[in-house]
């Protein structure tokens, strides 16, 4: 059985990353359209220098955080965030090769790129994987600035590499082409994981909640309430957890509680509306 997971999981990454590869190099870098995080900032970077590979570019950002989620996140959650990154970033550039460019509608460009980033970010994060870059960064922050929002962290580093977007093209529109694109990736990430959905309830019964609590709180940056329940059928006293996650968290948690406790039960369901810090005010 962990063999199969191992190999969808796998095959989810590979062709996550195909896909994401092709995103960038047919419709991002030839139209100059920017995406958030570190992928943006490497397209501006092989606008300004045309040598500049945009994987490698993406990699080399990387790197620091790397280095310093080492100390703090854990070596495990690091060495499996590096080694996808990496044939992540090996893929854009491999695809550069012969990926026809599509140089028509900037419009179109705009939304194909968000649909074709979008479903291959998700495939990855359906495999409980991350590519690195603007996660990576706000889970940091949020090492030293507990209640800061995840969300709200990564739309200000993406917001600030589209901004930059306008000095850098020298024309206002980069700007909203990009937010098209990052509006639509956002959707389609959606989508991928939870169909419709926007927001998961988790209820986790587990006798190693310490463990699972700091996973969630430390890698997820969510929130996460236990209660002590008595199990009907044996008896045995256990720690009921409440976490309530966005849609394209809920698959990473779920992944981490599993890794942490194998026997572990969790019941993900709908939530209608969330309100509170993380979610609505």
């Amino acid at each position: 059985m962990k063999v199969k997971r191992i190999l969808a999981d796998s095959f989810f990454v590979v062709l996550g990353a195909a896909v994401y590869g092709t995103a960038v190099n047919m419709f991002a870098v030839p139209n100059s359209i920017v995406q958030g995080g570190f992928t943006g900032l490497a397209t501006m970077l092989n606008h300004l220098v045309a040598s500049m590979p945009v994987g490698l570019s993406i990699f080399l950002f990387n790197v620091p955080l790397f280095v310093l989620a080492r100390f703090m996140l854990g070596k495990r959650f690091v060495v499996r965030t590096i080694l996808v990154t990496t044939f992540f970033t090996v893929v854009i550039d491999v695809f550069s090769l012969f990926i026809p460019h599509y140089t028509g509608d900037t419009l179109l460009a705009a939304l194909f790129c968000g649909v074709l980033s979008g479903f291959g970010l998700g495939l990855v994060l359906l495999a409980g994987a991350t590519t690195g870059g603007t996660e990576l960064a706000a889970s940091l922050v949020r090492k030293k600035r507990p209640l800061a929002s995840m969300g709200s962290l990564i739309l200000i580093f993406d917001l600030v590499v589209i901004a930059l977007s306008w000095v850098v093209f020298g024309r206002f529109e980069s700007v909203m082409y990009a937010a098209v694109s990052l509006f639509v990736s956002t959707k389609t990430i959606d989508l991928v994981l939870y169909g419709a959905d926007h927001s998961k309830l988790l209820f986790i019964i587990t006798s190693k909640e310490k463990e699972i609590i700091e996973r969630i709180t430390r890698q997820a940056g969510r929130g996460v309430t236990a209660m002590n329940v008595t199990g009907g059928y044996t008896g045995k006293e256990k720690t009921l957890l409440l976490c309530a996650a966005r849609a394209s968290e809920a698959s990473l948690i779920s992944r981490m509680i599993k890794e942490t406790d194998a026997d572990s039960f969790t019941v993900i369901t709908d939530a209608g509306e969330v309100f509170g810090t993380g979610f609505r005010l």
